[in-house]
């Protein structure tokens, strides 16, 4: 579901780190953020900037984010990617030939 359900009370660490493709010049802004089922305020949100302007020269970008969360039992957590000021559609890229691939991860720490 690309959801982490919590299934033990605690903090959490979670990395992520997310390939975009298919950008063009004219996607501007671009946001990635941890998104939780309880809407508790998030300590970490990642405004990447003008995504068109750090394109690599296949129209690819990674957009990275980590933190520790506090979580109940049941809350879930998932991540959100906001890509601004075009109408072109924006791929979201898995297992690719880039050495860097599309994933979200997370632990208990305590």
């Amino acid at each position: 579901t690309g959801l982490f359900t919590c299934p033990v009370q605690g903090k959490y660490f979670f990395n992520t780190n997310i390939v975009l493709g298919d950008l063009s010049s004219n996607h501007t802004v671009g946001v990635i953020q941890f998104s939780t089922s309880m809407n508790a305020p998030l300590p970490q949100k990642g405004s990447v900037g003008n995504l068109g302007a750090q394109k690599d020269n296949n129209n690819n970008i990674d957009l990275s984010l980590s933190a520790f969360l506090n979580l109940e039992v049941g809350e879930t957590v998932g991540v959100q990617i906001v890509v601004y000021n075009a109408t072109k559609t924006v791929d979201l890229l898995g297992n690719n030939s880039r050495a860097q691939n599309s994933y979200f991860e997370g632990f208990l720490v305590c």
